[in-house]
């Protein structure tokens, strides 16, 4: 199917560090806006695919790829170094 396709061919591959870090944007965060503990909120933070935590955290760099989807910097490069796709669509992330 598709999805095994997907996941065996060549983009597959991980990337080396040395190409990731010519490749992948960095965006660095500095400070986050305030946000109320309510459950909309909550709900409504956006998250790291690769981690599953809160996206805007202080001092911790976005990483974001040619599809222009973002991920924290260092959960991108892990995942690069194994997948050369993006977790969330599925497209290559870097040539």
């Amino acid at each position: 199917d598709q999805m095994t396709a997907i996941y065996n061919n060549n983009s597959s591959d991980g990337l080396s560090e040395d190409h990731i870090g010519k490749c992948l944007k960095i965006k660095i965060i500095n400070s986050c806006p305030d946000i109320d503990n309510n459950i909309r909120d909550l709900e409504e933070r956006e998250v790291c695919a690769v981690c599953l935590d809160a996206m805007c955290q202080e001092n911790n760099n976005t990483g974001i790829l040619e599809c222009k989807h973002d991920y924290h910097s260092d959960c991108i490069r892990k995942w690069l170094r194994l997948k050369n796709f993006c977790p969330m669509c599925k497209s290559v992330a870097f040539n």
